[in-house]
């Protein structure tokens, strides 16, 4: 679990250097954008474009009549008069207007070191390129997010995994008498119920629940080490909150002719019923349940064993 913490912030750490970094880039591109938009805007004309002069006989003939000139203009030729303007600096304007026009014609400005066209085709290429960095930028985005919540995934699982606990384990009276629960040369069967109370998915890897009785204590080994398991929990999943109900029985072995000492818990005879469950969450850590109830009178009932080798989560 610590490695996986670890791995988790180094993971975390990239992904904010590589936010910022890409953020960083992204203002850059921003004002290189925007400084390329206000020069774009203060281009002149190209110089491939025409460029008309206007004179004063088309500014005069472009100007709107009235209704009154229009009747007057039908009725009676009309009159131009030609009114002589003082100009307090004679030629000044003059000149200022030829310099603008040869400046369009000539394609820009001379602080240019190429033509109108050549400005354009760069900047438009500049704008092309900040467009394409800028659509990356956002492919990497939505690819840092899309990483985010997966490492937010993971974090809540490793913080939140699956846990397994057995309760309620029962067995059925002997077929003999319904007045006892155990009988000479019969089988022991029951069931146990398995309830996922994580916030994770269970995957169910391997099951076994075995049911022993011996006079004295638990052994130091636990007696189905080494053995296969019987696999008698059938669900391959275990979902929060969901309880599985698990059949077992004693197998092979029988109740003997301590079948009294067993049930009354006397001459330190004792019955059990122990086993193991191993599940993996949807990372694919595996983890395991062993549990362990011991038979108690005169509750007639089973109990969990104070014994972690027996009854503990690994």
């Amino acid at each position: 679990m610590s490695q996986f913490k670890l791995a988790d912030s180094r993971q975390r750490a990239h992904f904010r250097r590589s936010h910022n970094g890409l953020r960083t880039m992204g203002w850059l591109l921003l004002t290189l954008a925007l400084t390329i938009g206000s020069a774009w805007s203060d281009l002149p004309t190209p110089p491939g474009a025409r460029v008309d002069r206007p004179n004063q006989e088309q500014v005069q003939n472009n100007r709107p009549t009235s209704n009154k000139e229009q009747l007057r203009t039908q009725t009676q030729p009309r009159i131009v008069k030609r009114l002589n303007t003082t100009q307090s600096e004679p030629g000044l304007s003059e000149n200022t207007e030829e310099h603008n026009y040869e400046l369009l014609e000539k394609g820009g400005p001379r602080w240019l070191p190429f033509g109108g066209d050549w400005a354009t085709a760069v900047f438009t290429g500049l704008l092309v390129i900040v467009g394409v960095v800028t659509a990356i930028i956002l492919i990497g985005q939505l690819f840092l997010l899309k990483r985010q919540v997966t490492l937010s995934r993971e974090e809540f699982i490793a913080a939140h995994p699956p846990r397994l606990s057995v309760s309620n384990v029962v067995i059925r009276r002997s077929n003999h008498s319904n007045m006892t629960w155990f009988w000479v040369g019969e089988q022991i069967r029951g069931q146990l119920y398995v309830t996922n109370i994580g916030s994770g998915v269970a995957k169910v890897v391997h099951s076994h629940c075995q049911v022993f009785w011996r006079q004295g204590t638990l052994p130091m080994e636990r007696p189905y080490e080494g053995e296969e398991p019987n696999e008698f929990l059938q669900y391959p999943e275990l979902v929060p909150g969901a309880p599985a109900t698990g059949l077992f029985d004693s197998g092979d072995r029988l109740m003997g002719k301590e079948y009294g000492e067993v049930q009354q818990c006397s001459s330190s005879w004792h019955i059990w019923i122990m086993g193991f469950i191993e599940f993996a969450d949807t990372k694919g850590f595996v983890r395991r349940t062993e549990f362990c109830r011991v038979w108690k009178m005169p509750d007639e009932r089973f109990f969990p064993v104070e014994d972690i080798d027996y009854d503990c989560e690994v």
